[in-house]
């Protein structure tokens, strides 16, 4: 593929990106040493690879650490392409970092998996600045789990009893997340 874009002369005008849409499925892949994996709500499920190859504008081996998601892809080609919509976009645009002019506005990430499937049941997470909520929907205690990401990257220390003011913050910010996008909920 890559000779075929040589050869018409499209290279520098192509942009190649290599993602995933989450961490490996376990227990047939290692996300060591990140917790969890496909489905579920930790590190491992969350962080994946994502590789850009834009020649002319993104410079090679260059690297960020900013948190992106799939939902920021159609703005950032909208603004590759000098489009415009009026359509409300989910995501925001990646120019800034892809470009190497800026950084990305914080905002909160969010996650929600309302299924059941042979490795984990419905879950929400919200990560707002270096925190990360875990809301499960399969308890009627209606558990959840709170990682300072920052200080524990491996998710090794819940702080949900020892935060409840944290709990209480994140899990606003994503009740209103769910309220706002309509998200279907899980039916036990």
């Amino acid at each position: 593929v890559a000779a075929a874009r040589k050869e018409r002369g499209l290279e520098e005008n192509t942009v190649v990106i290599f993602s995933s849409d989450n961490g490996g499925l376990t227990p047939n892949t290692s996300n060591y040493p990140l917790l969890g994996g496909k489905s579920l709500g930790y590190e491992a499920g969350f962080r994946v690879p994502w590789i850009v190859k834009w020649v002319g504008r993104v410079k090679p081996g260059s690297m960020d650490a900013s948190r992106v998601m799939q939902i920021d892809l159609y703005p950032t080609f909208l603004e590759m392409a000098g489009a415009r919509t009026r359509q409300r976009l989910d995501g925001v645009s990646l120019m800034p970092l892809l470009s190497g002019t800026g950084r990305l506005v914080e905002r909160p990430l969010f996650f929600h998996f309302p299924s059941y499937t042979g490795y984990t049941g419905p879950l929400s997470a919200v990560i707002a600045r270096d925190w990360k909520l875990i809301r499960y929907y399969n308890d009627a205690d209606g558990r959840h789990q709170l990682f300072d990401l920052r200080r524990d990257p491996y998710e090794l220390t819940d702080r949900a009893e020892a935060a409840p003011a944290k709990v209480r913050e994140l899990g606003a910010l994503l009740d209103g997340f769910l309220k706002e996008t309509g998200a279907e909920m899980p039916v036990r």
